[in-house]
Formats: C-alpha cells, structure tokens, sequence
C-alpha cells in the first residue's frame, strides 16, 4: 500500500475521512449527471472525481483493515461473476 494512503489516513482519521467519501462520491455523482446532459468536458471531470473518491476509499480500506475489506471484496466479485453465468445460462436457454 502506497505509505501517502496511511500518513493522510493516520492524520485524518477514520470520522473525517468517511465525511470526505461521501462528498467526493456527491461530486461523482454531480460529475455524471453533467455527462447524461452533454457536458463537453464530462468525462474528464469524471475522471477527476473518480480518482477523488478512489484515494478516499484506499485511506477507508486501510483504516478499516485491508485484509478484511479485500475479503469482502473478493466475495462480492465472485457473486456477480455467479450472476453473470446464470444470465448467460439464461440467454442460452431462451434461444
């Protein structure tokens, strides 16, 4: 892990920094809806916002413990994965 993620983590804390995500994800979402209107410059704003609130989770993931947060990661990608066979399974079967 990138040693900034836990000097800004550490300074900051657990309680700031998860008031930090839910503004950058706002922004993200303000971001989008820019682009669903036909902003010119939506994507790289997104691009923009989307580093935002991937810095702010990496420092959450850490304060929270990396380990732990991986493991339910890991099992939430293996769920959709499922999902996804059974809709293929599903496409197969109605053709």
């Amino acid at each position: 892990m990138d040693d900034r993620i836990k000097i800004i983590a550490d300074h900051y804390g657990f309680t700031s920094q998860a008031n930090m995500l839910t503004e950058e994800a706002a922004e993200f979402t303000v971001a989008v809806n820019k682009l669903r209107r036909g902003h010119a410059d939506a994507y790289e704003h997104i691009k923009e916002e989307v580093a935002d609130v991937i810095v702010v989770a990496k420092q959450l993931r850490y304060l929270l413990g990396a380990d732990e947060i991986d493991r339910i990661i890991d099992g939430k990608l293996e769920r959709q994965i499922e999902r996804i066979k059974g809709e293929d399974d599903n496409v197969k079967e109605e053709t």
